[in-house]
């Protein structure tokens, strides 16, 4: 059965973001907090969306070295992870 998620959306108080990781796709939650605190969104899920977008290189680097380590998925990326 096909997943009909888009690979990146507003989810509660998160961005959820799909990534290719070689072989399979992995589910990432990047937190408002993350997002505000570490990136200056603002307070709405839009502006979340577009703090992801404008910064996915280095907050998909941070997921890519949470999977390295094993991390279960989904893979959690809080104001922490910076």
């Amino acid at each position: 059965m096909m997943n009909s998620l888009p690979d990146i959306y507003v989810g509660h108080d998160a961005v959820i973001v799909r990534l290719d990781m070689g072989q399979r796709r992995v589910r990432a939650i990047v937190s408002r907090e993350a997002l505000e605190e570490r990136f200056s969104a603002q307070h709405n899920p839009a502006a979340w969306l577009d703090a992801y977008k404008a910064n996915s290189a280095v907050i998909d680097a941070v997921v890519r070295d949470k999977v390295a380590k094993a991390s279960p998925e989904p893979v959690i990326i809080s104001k922490y992870d910076f």
